[in-house]
């Protein structure tokens, strides 16, 4: 997709948005395009889970100015803590986010070696505490020594700048996890249950009745540990790393920040995680395994699966009437077909659609009123789940929610009925667009 094309001529741009935008007196509509705007950021995936992690998310953008066709320069920098304000308070929130990790990385040992993590209530020889005679594998004390690694390296603010800071110069920015732009290591975890019997052996009570063995994961990423061990319920139920993109073109800059969700595909498990790395802890919170029964005394959140991008199946278009009028509806022809598809009828010579991100030259059409309908596939609203507190009941819900298409407008001439279309407010994704009186 070339996002970054740059028209002349009069541009109807199209986008999926999620929000929408106030309006201050004296000032253009923010959809009225004149001048430098990045209209869209995409990340695909929009959510980076960690079992399994995938291969790339890829950041791009598009960005436009109509004044010139010079190409828009784009500048990334990928923000892996929480963060507003384009990331300005980056250095303050991962100081915060690294002293829990300081304290966990020097905590964390083998058994036998005196460390104190992870062996608690337990030990080997030469360790602290714990029964005499409780040997451990040789594979949770590496295992153990790598993951002390890790976290110490997360510790390190080099560390952080090293792997994830990184610049980049370019049409996108890719998020990978073996060598690219920025890098995610990930991190073995397949010993944990061997630690957990362990323990269990040289101390019945060094684990909860109700800990799960089981339900440990196998791997996830240095990432998804440093947000899980610095704010272990924000980040069960998502946190939000960021990339700031910074557009340049006639001497000016503008910034703009794109969060992705960071999450965990089973969230119970990496709860068990932190119940034994770090005993006594004590959430509030008590998530279901995946066998819980219905009535079970605890959060049931469900195992989260990869959310996925709105992709356009089809744009339409009818000359005249007014939008969202069901009965006009039999008016609309097709724009565009799905890759690989026949149009359904031959596309007009003044529509040129690029990409999922759409830019289409109207100029050809002067003091006419075009209603344009796009049209989404059957899969582009997903399912979810959200945790709320509910303050009457001093408790956790869960509640099923659906995704709900939005659609955001901008054009460079002539006046859009909508700036954006969503059917909770607008009743149909449909708007109207009256072309200028002249040609630009």
């Amino acid at each position: 997709m070339n996002a970054r094309r740059v028209y002349s001529r009069v541009v109807v741009a199209v986008a999926l948005c999620a929000t929408g935008a106030a309006c201050v007196s004296g000032l253009d509509r923010y959809n009225d395009v004149h001048d430098l705007r990045i209209l869209a950021v995409r990340a695909d995936p929009p959510e980076l889970l960690d079992d399994p992690l995938p291969a790339q998310i890829h950041f791009d953008a598009l960005a436009i100015d109509p004044r010139t066709d010079e190409p828009v320069r784009l500048t990334w920098q990928f923000c892996p803590v929480e963060v507003g304000g384009a990331c300005e308070g980056f250095d303050g929130a991962l100081a915060t986010a690294q002293k829990s990790l300081q304290s966990l990385a020097a905590g964390i040992a083998p058994p036998g070696t005196g460390g104190s993590g992870g062996s608690s209530g337990s030990g080997g020889s030469g360790g602290t505490g714990g029964a005499p005679g409780c040997t451990f594998s040789p594979s949770v004390g590496l295992g153990l020594l790598g993951l002390g690694d890790t976290l110490g390296d997360l510790a390190d603010p080099d560390y952080i700048e090293r792997r994830f800071r990184s610049e980049v110069d370019g049409d996108a920015l890719d998020l990978v996890t073996d060598g690219g732009d920025v890098t995610l290591t990930s991190v073995d975890l397949s010993f944990l249950p061997q630690l957990a019997a362990d323990l269990r052996a040289c101390d019945p009570s060094a684990l909860p009745d109700d800990f799960d063995a089981g339900a440990l994961p196998a791997q996830t990423s240095d990432l998804h540990l440093l947000h899980l061990l610095s704010n272990p319920f924000t980040s069960v139920a998502g946190s939000w790393p960021s990339v700031i993109l910074t557009a340049h073109a006639s001497d000016e800059e503008l910034v703009a920040q794109k969060r992705i969700n960071l999450t965990f595909r089973r969230p119970s498990a990496m709860l068990e995680v932190l119940r034994l790395l770090t005993p006594g802890i004590d959430f509030g919170l008590g998530l279901c395994p995946p066998a819980a029964p219905a009535d079970a005394d605890c959060v049931h959140l469900r195992e989260r699966v990869t959310n996925h991008n709105p992709v356009f199946d089809d744009l339409r278009i009818a000359v005249g009437g007014q939008a969202r009028r069901p009965e006009e509806q039999s008016d609309f022809v097709s724009l565009q077909a799905r890759s690989g598809c026949t149009p359904v009828v031959e596309r007009p010579a003044n529509i040129v659609p690029v990409g999922d991100l759409d830019l289409m030259p109207v100029a050809a059409l002067t003091a006419s009123r075009l209603r344009i309908l796009p049209v989404m596939t059957a899969d582009s609203e997903e399912p979810y789940q959200t945790l709320n507190l509910d303050l009457d009941a001093t408790a956790i819900r869960v509640e099923d929610a659906h995704e709900e298409i939005s659609i955001s407008w901008f054009s460079t001439g002539g006046n859009l009925q909508d700036s954006r279309t969503w059917r909770g407010l607008t009743k149909t994704l449909d708007t109207a667009w009256r072309a200028p009186p002249q040609p630009p």
